[in-house]
């Protein structure tokens, strides 16, 4: 559900173009999620008035559920905008393991993952991904309806972008999911946690700050803020504002702060006084219950520190006062360590999970792994690692797989873990450890999702939890009698994480509208209320003489390990199970056709046909606009831009105009990226202005001439990737060349070459990092190299070579989250490549003739940060972090003629005109030259960036 992320490249792109500066489909592509499937995957359709579902074979169930929905769905989804969606394809991806969905115009399509989170909502996951999406495609015909393929999808993505936050458009998609189910975010405590507990905290921060994120302190994602803010909207003034607010914006898209003005002008909150007026609502509400729980305080066993905001999740006691845990903080890469003697030590690092979790018995610990494919972004796995506390030796037990939540038995003989077919059949299975590895499936329970399994003491019986499109209930495998049994009736409730303690389960549910512990005791079918929390307790463990348990407590700084006694503190009822009523909800819900929009879906069967991906190569979907002035070339055009809906095709043709040389020039390109080796092939015909030295009475005299250069270039593309633990690790092989055809030169000039013939270039890059925390300037490890080399093999009248070596490695600093950073480059040049340059060069050397011709360079830089502020600068600034460098350069630093420099470096990182993205950086530097013979003050040099 990342659509911000997907568009903002478009806002930037076409807000420059309203200034006059560049735009292109280059600049585009790189944002977009453009990975592929495998090969091996075969897509049918299901294709509707409304809709084309592109599916592989093995979802066709899910693709008739989706169908089903629809058609069931879209006039609720639709209503409150007042405007009904046109046509859009819907992909089905059942390769990956991240739970995601998104929206993209350009090529129009929705893509839905399968795969839902081991933590993941209290009913069906597909289901309520279609509602939160089909909501996006909503918002984005609402807005310029009239836009569309073959000529403007990129425009109307782009606009969406410039005039809608994006809190908005996610928080409305997520209020949308809420209303129509019995289910969605809004109804979780944890979705507001942070939030909730920020403002109970009397930590009441500015909108830039809850909207734009923090290096400094726990803050909500966007997601979150906006569903309260745009609730607010719809609560005090109806859901009509919505339709209005939208349609004014429609009506003249391009106007400056579009969004604020628009609801102001309809009667409304401006944005600031809307995020105003809910944080005083949401504080005065939270505040009543607060006192209404008198909730208990738990004293941290974990170090505390208002600097560093850190989680220590998932504790589980292995001996008298030693506590493992898994860490993630803003300064720190997510890790395993143990808590000592209140001393805390790592133990080791691990790779990016989709969910947080590990599990211990033995001197064994276990956790999963998000893997990438080497090649292909659209096949995703998720890995079962071991690492053992004695030997301390880290392995892979589950290769190329969706495993997920491994747990490990108490004698720590056996793994069961929760795996997912590519039908999408959730499967309990167990791995054994006894010499030879071993993996078998338990017989399936129809009709669920589990999550978190957890072993009893004897080993003999699995505990997890269960979710259907009724809810969620606890489920018990008992392996000997190979038999199932349900505990209760599935409820609406977020329960997660049931583990064996004395006669019941542990777990964690929001029954009294807050996280906390429950037991449920398998003798008397009872609830009880075991933690009082203020704002959320989770991830309860036994500790070994199990009267007690360790559990997280989460506090305006992250969870916290604390301990309790393992003693109900109240029977849950009946009643109690759905008393929880979120804000706002009870008057939005008066706002829709309904209150759950699953309840009556007439079930059918949709007719199937296959999918030809050679009938739909291409896809024609935007005039991408040209307004380039670079060196000294102004040229103004257009592009038709095409790319297929899976992904494996792209091309584009295009014309532009040189007003500097009065010429026309026509391009074109294509790429094909369905296998291994990507191939491109592109094509440019143009005018070409340079200068001849002609002999004159006296010497030379610079004359200019033209001539007309058709230039055809052929490239392959063999990229590799691959990671583990927190270490990712990619190359990349390129092989070019190109056929370069010259005519109608404006001067007849002796040794004038009309064609050559296809010199080669070939390119390989390397690099190795390790996983950046949020505060790291650079990875602390990390090596980074790329050749190249050109020449012209097979045209003996054309001569010369280039080679040219970069490389970079970095290093950590003397303190946290300061790097160090070496830069090598060297290059060789000759014949007609001899005066090239590609290499980095010293800073400073563009105010300096050149003393010899650049054969290497060194550049040496430390870099710190040196305060996070947080600042709020109105409308036009929010700045993070300020950072500071010392840096020294060399070139041809082994020769007698060098020139070397050295200095400071101060910088920002910042947010402009409140956009989520993309982050600017603002940088200026003091270079004091050393160059020998030279008086050169010290030069001023300042720079403004902007990165994704």
């Amino acid at each position: 559900m990342h659509l911000y992320k997907i568009i903002i490249s478009l806002k930037i792109s076409y807000l420059l173009l309203i200034i006059s500066t560049t735009t292109s489909h280059n600049v585009f592509a790189q944002f977009f999620n453009g990975s592929q499937n495998h090969p091996s995957v075969k897509f049918k359709q299901i294709t509707q008035p409304g809709y084309q579902i592109i599916f592989p074979q093995d979802a066709t169930e899910q693709a008739q559920k989706v169908a089903n929905v629809l058609e069931h769905a879209i006039k609720d989804v639709s209503k409150s905008l007042g405007h009904s969606p046109r046509p859009i394809s819907i992909i089905l991806q059942i390769q990956t393991t991240e739970a995601n969905g998104f929206v993209q115009m350009a090529p129009r399509r929705m893509e839905l993952y399968t795969i839902p989170s081991q933590e993941f909502d209290f009913q069906d996951w597909l289901s309520s991904l279609v509602i939160h999406e089909l909501r996006h495609v909503v918002q984005y015909d609402k807005l310029v309806p009239n836009l569309g393929a073959p000529l403007f999808e990129e425009l109307k993505l782009a606009l969406f972008g410039v005039n809608l936050p994006a809190w908005f458009f996610e928080g409305d998609a997520t209020i949308t999911e809420t209303l129509l189910t019995e289910a969605g975010r809004g109804r979780q405590p944890i979705f507001d946690q942070s939030l909730r507990t920020n403002l109970l905290s009397n930590r009441k921060y500015s909108y830039s700050k809850n909207y734009l994120g923090s290096l400094k302190n726990i803050t909500p994602n966007y997601y979150t803020l906006g569903y309260y803010m745009t609730a607010k909207l719809r609560y005090d003034y109806g859901k009509d504002i919505l339709n209005s607010t939208l349609s004014r914006i429609g009506k003249f898209p391009l106007r400056p702060y579009n969004f604020s003005r628009s609801l102001k002008r309809n009667g409304a909150y401006t944005t600031t006084q809307l995020y105003t007026q809910t944080m005083q609502y949401l504080d005065s509400v939270w505040t009543v219950e607060k006192h209404k729980r008198i909730p208990q305080k738990y004293n941290p066993l974990n170090p505390v520190s208002l600097r560093q905001p850190s989680n220590y999740l998932l504790p589980l006691e292995i001996s008298k006062d030693s506590i493992l845990f898994l860490k993630t903080s803003l300064s720190e890469p997510n890790h395993i360590g143990i808590l000592h003697d209140n001393i805390e030590q790592k133990i080791t690092s691990i790779g990016p999970q989709l969910e947080n979790n590990f599990s211990y018995a033995n001197g064994k610990i276990t956790w999963d792994e998000y893997r990438q494919d080497e090649r292909y972004g659209k096949r995703t796995y998720n890995e079962i690692n071991i690492y053992n506390l004695h030997t301390k030796k880290h392995s892979t037990l589950t290769k190329r797989s969706k495993s997920f939540s491994p747990a490990l038995s108490k004698d720590g003989k056996n793994i069961a873990f929760v795996s997912v077919d590519d039908s999408g059949d959730f499967n309990l299975k167990e791995i054994s450890l006894d010499q030879k590895i071993t993996e078998r499936a338990f017989p399936k329970f129809e009709g669920y999702i589990l999550q978190t399994p957890s072993y009893s003491k004897d080993g003999k019986k699995v505990v997890v939890t269960g979710v259907n499109e009724k809810g969620k209930t606890i489920l018990i495998y008992d392996k000997d009698k190979q038999l199932w049994t349900k505990l209760f009736e599935e409820e609406r409730q977020l329960i997660s994480r049931p583990i064996f303690a004395l006669n019941g389960i542990l777990y964690k549910a929001h029954y009294t509208g807050v996280e906390n512990i429950f037991y449920f005791d398998l003798e008397k079918k009872k609830k009880y209320q075991i933690s009082n929390s203020e704002f959320g307790a989770t991830n309860a463990s036994l500790v070994n003489s199990e009267d007690e348990i360790l559990f997280n407590d989460y506090q305006a700084d992250g969870y916290n390990i604390v301990k309790a006694i393992l003693k109900p503190y109240k029977e849950i009822s009946a009643p109690d199970t759905t008393q929880y009523n979120p804000i706002f909800l009870d008057r939005l819900k008066t706002q829709e056709n309904t209150q759950n929009v699953f309840e009556n879906i007439q079930y059918k069967t949709y007719p199937i046909k296959k999918y030809s991906e050679l009938a739909h190569l291409f896809y024609f979907h935007s005039l991408t606009p040209i307004a380039e002035n670079l060196d000294n070339d102004a040229r103004i055009g257009f592009n038709l831009v095409s790319d297929n809906k899976l992904n494996t095709l792209s091309s584009s043709i295009g014309y532009a105009y040189n007003s500097s040389i009065g010429s026309n020039e026509f391009f074109s390109k294509i790429s094909y990226k369905k296998y291994y080796p990507i191939f491109s092939v592109d094509y440019t015909n143009e005018e070409n202005l340079s200068y001849a030295r002609l002999p004159v009475q006296g010497g030379y005299k610079p004359v200019p001439f033209t001539w007309r250069e058709s230039r055809t270039n052929f490239e392959v593309y063999v990229p590799f990737f691959k990671n583990w633990l927190n270490k990712g690790f990619s190359t990349g092989l390129r092989i070019g060349t190109s056929y370069i055809q010259k005519s109608d030169p404006s001067i007849r000039l002796i040794g004038y070459k009309k064609t050559l013939l296809f010199p080669m270039q070939y390119q390989l890059s390397l690099s190795y990092s390790t996983t950046k925390a949020a505060r790291d300037l650079a990875p602390k490890f990390g090596i980074s190299i790329l050749a190249n080399y050109q020449n012209y093999p097979f045209d003996n009248k054309v001569n010369g070579e280039f080679i040219y070596l970069k490389s970079a490695i970095f290093l950590p600093g003397m303190y946290t989250n300061h790097s160090f950073q070496l830069r090598y480059s060297q290059q060789h040049s000759s014949g007609t490549f001899v005066y090239n340059t590609s290499i980095p060069r010293a800073r400073g050397y563009s105010h300096f003739s050149p003393i010899a011709k650049l054969e290497n360079t060194m550049l040496l830089d430390y870099k710190l940060p040196i305060a996070y502020p947080d600042w709020e600068l109105g409308p036009i600034a929010y700045i993070k972090r300020l950072r500071g460098g010392l840096f020294s350069d060399f070139e041809n630093f082994n020769a007698d003629k060098a020139f070397k420099s050295y200095g400071l470096s101060f910088g920002a990182d910042m947010n402009l005109l409140r956009y989520y993205l993309p982050n600017f950086a603002l940088d200026t530097r003091f270079i004091i030259p050393a160059q020998k013979n030279t008086s050169k003050n010290a030069i001023f040099e300042i720079g403004l960036t902007f990165n994704y």
